[in-house]
């Protein structure tokens, strides 16, 4: 469906693409500039330009863009709460500049361009987005410290201890519409505290998060996630599963040769099958970097998380004579591993670490 749309809505031709030339540390920043000067180019193919550095667009750097714009978005004075469960900030210049609206657009782009979405909210906020049912509220969805002092209320062994713990929150309380006298609080009222404190998270910024939803209907976008609300539920929601090894096996197809390199082909896989499983536990790390499945895929692909319509092709393993990774055609050539290398799960490790991809990460 969402790939459909993207045929439809995205022009498929590169004589003219909507081309972002952003700073790797400031790609937030650049792209919310750019995308409001580009109104009239939504239907254009996006490139990717990294200020400073050399390389064509043909995928690869469109993945990486959307893996730090991710990242920069989660950790942006936009957003609160903890990692996972976050909202937006109430933020009275930047909605006066729309600047969710175009966050919105950005992420639409994403979800038909090669990215993830934007896997980061709070349960509470995804089914706003979703326009799902919201009577039912998840504690999760509450910021630690609120957290921490709801878990003390309840395991409190009188109501003059859940009053005192209640204290320490009243102006959140207050903030959120819960209006009761700190001595006529008792652990009866704990269910409906949590409720308007969750619910609290989309009223507080119901204008940067209804800009947002604008922005997401930028080529009929969210009314097609909507159409399908579970299934769409992880392009929203901070509780995605992580990438794992088995997705990643998944992606690979390994283009053995025939002849006298059969046999060392398949022993060259099987050292790197051996070194993907690695990522599984602890046993792939170098000097205390510990690599994880998500960090294979970012160095295969240029992506750390799953687009949302998926890659455009499985990652063609080939064999040769140096490893090279195209993370534009999704090629992955594997040289076969020195005779005096011990390890293969160091190996691997080792490049992976000392790669561009993971310095820049």
């Amino acid at each position: 469906m969402l790939r459909e749309q993207a045929r439809t809505c995205i022009r498929q031709t590169d004589e003219d693409p909507l081309t972002l030339e952003v700073r790797r540390n400031f790609v937030l920043r650049d792209a919310l500039q750019y995308i409001r000067v580009s109104q009239e180019d939504l239907h254009s193919p996006l490139h990717i330009r990294f200020l400073g550095e050399q390389g064509i667009d043909l995928g690869g750097l469109r993945r990486e863009f959307w893996t730090l714009f991710l990242y920069q978005v989660s950790h942006s004075t936009f957003i609160t709460g903890r990692p996972g469960r976050l909202a937006f900030q109430k933020n009275f210049i930047e909605q006066r500049k729309r600047t969710f609206y175009y966050l919105g657009q950005l992420v639409a782009l994403s979800v038909l361009q090669d990215g993830p979405g934007l896997p980061i909210f709070s349960d509470i906020v995804t089914d706003y987005i979703l326009d799902r049912d919201r009577s039912v509220v998840s504690e999760g969805d509450l910021p630690e410290h609120l957290a921490q002092l709801i878990e003390q209320m309840k395991e409190a062994d009188s109501d003059a201890a859940a009053q005192t713990l209640f204290q320490q929150m009243f102006d959140e309380a207050c903030t959120a519409g819960f209006l009761i006298p700190s001595t006529s609080f008792n652990k009866s009222f704990i269910p409906a505290l949590v409720g308007a404190l969750v619910n609290n998270l989309v009223e507080s910024s119901r204008v940067e998060l209804d800009q947002f939803v604008d922005g997401l209907k930028t080529h009929q976008v969210l009314e097609l996630l909507r159409l399908r609300p579970d299934d769409s539920y992880c392009i929203f929601s901070g509780r995605t599963k992580p990438v794992t090894v088995e997705a990643v096996r998944l992606l690979l197809h390994f283009r053995y040769r025939t002849g006298n390199h059969a046999e060392t082909d398949q022993q060259t896989a099987q050292g790197f099958l051996t070194f993907l499983r690695a990522t599984k536990g602890s046993t792939a790390s170098v000097n205390g970097v510990k690599l994880q499945p998500n960090d294979v895929l970012m160095w295969l692909t240029g992506s750390a998380t799953m687009p949302a319509v998926g890659f455009h092709k499985v990652i063609d393993v080939e064999f040769g004579d140096t490893l090279r990774v195209n993370t534009c055609a999704l090629v992955l050539t594997l040289a076969e591993v020195p005779r005096e290398v011990e390890d293969v799960v160091q190996h691997y490790s080792e490049l992976l670490i000392n790669s561009q991809t993971f310095q820049a990460e």
